[in-house]
């Protein structure tokens, strides 16, 4: 399993990002305003932080996102026109 998470500073979505990592999936993490993960997820984890490409979600089987991203921006739009699932970190 590949997740992308957009985000990697708000806690729900490094706890997911490490639940991730404990059940075996490679995570990669996409953040422009901040493109560094929690210190322990460093080095673990693959950061996404230029501009959102839709290239970026191949090979994506799931993306898990804050409540508050909002839901037209382009990786959000991209990935349900791909038909991968999108969730919200409090539903993870």
């Amino acid at each position: 399993m590949r997740i992308l998470i957009l985000g990697t500073s708000l806690r729900g979505l490094a706890d997911a990002a490490r639940i991730s990592l404990a059940d075996g999936a490679e995570v990669v993490m996409y953040d422009v305003e901040s493109p560094e993960p929690p210190g322990d997820l460093q080095g673990r984890v693959t950061v996404l932080s230029s501009e959102w490409r839709s290239s970026f979600l191949e090979g994506i089987d799931r993306v898990i996102t804050s409540p508050w991203f909002p839901e037209m921006r382009p990786p959000i739009r991209d990935a349900i026109a791909a038909g991968v699932e999108v969730i919200t970190e409090a539903g993870f």
